[in-house]
C-alpha cells in the first residue's frame, strides 16, 4: 500500500490527519500509545516522542520469567503435535503485551517522573517544565485513580468481610482487585492504620 503524499515547498511530507480516536475496550492501550507517539513525532514534538519511545521500549521488554513461562507453554503445545520422530523444528515463542503490564510501567515512569520533579523544585528549575510535561502525558494513560476515601472504604469493607487480615493480606486484596487504580503509598499507610 503505497501512502499519498503531498507535496509543499519541494517538500514531500504525509497529510496531516487528526488521530482516530480509541473507543475503549477496541484497542490495547500498548497500540494506543504507538499512534500517540507517531503523531508526537509528527509533530515533531521532541518531549512527547522521546518518552512515548522509552515507554514502549520498556513495557514491551520481555522479562526472561515471561519468555521461561512461554516457551514452557509452546514446548508443551509442540509435545502434543511431535509426529514420534522426536523433533518438531524451531520454535517460535510470543508474548503478548497486555495492558496490564503496559499500566505497571506507566506508573513505574509516573513514580520516576514525580520524584525528579520533586528533587527539581530543590534545583533546576529550568527542567521543570519538561518533567511537569511528562507527568501530564503519563497520567493520561492512566485509568482514574481512587480517591482517598474510596481506597479506604474498600480497605475497611475487605477488613470487614475479612476481620485480623494484615497488611499483607490488605495490600495482596487491594493488588488484585484494583491494581493500578491506587496510590502505593497510600494504600500502605491507610491499610497499616
Amino acid at each position: 500500500m503505497t501512502l499519498p503524499l503531498e507535496e509543499s515547498g519541494g517538500r514531500h511530507h504525509l497529510p496531516r490527519r487528526a488521530a482516530k480516536p480509541f473507543k475503549k475496550g477496541t484497542k490495547m492501550l500498548i497500540d494506543r500509545i504507538r499512534a500517540d507517539q507517531l503523531v508526537a513525532r509528527k509533530a515533531r514534538d521532541s518531549v512527547a516522542a522521546a518518552l512515548l519511545t522509552t515507554l514502549i521500549g520498556e513495557a514491551t521488554t520481555v522479562t526472561e520469567e515471561e519468555f521461561e513461562k512461554a516457551r514452557a507453554a509452546v514446548e508443551t503445545d509442540a509435545a502434543r503435535v511431535d509426529d514420534g520422530a522426536g523433533s518438531v523444528g524451531p520454535v517460535t515463542v510470543s508474548v503478548p503485551t497486555t495492558d496490564e503490564k503496559v499500566t505497571a510501567t506507566i506508573v513505574k515512569f509516573l513514580k520516576n517522573a514525580r520524584a525528579n520533579r520533586d528533587l527539581m523544585l530543590a534545583s533546576d528549575a529550568k527542567t521543570l517544565p519538561k518533567v511537569e510535561r511528562e507527568i501530564e502525558l503519563l497520567s493520561a494513560y492512566l485509568p482514574q485513580q481512587m480517591t482517598e476515601d474510596e481506597l479506604r472504604a474498600a480497605i475497611d469493607q475487605f477488613r470487614r468481610e475479612n476481620p485480623g487480615a494484615g497488611v499483607g493480606t490488605v495490600m495482596a486484596f487491594l493488588k488484585a482487585s484494583h491494581a493500578g487504580l491506587y496510590d502505593g503509598r497510600l494504600a500502605s499507610q491507610l491499610a497499616k492504620a
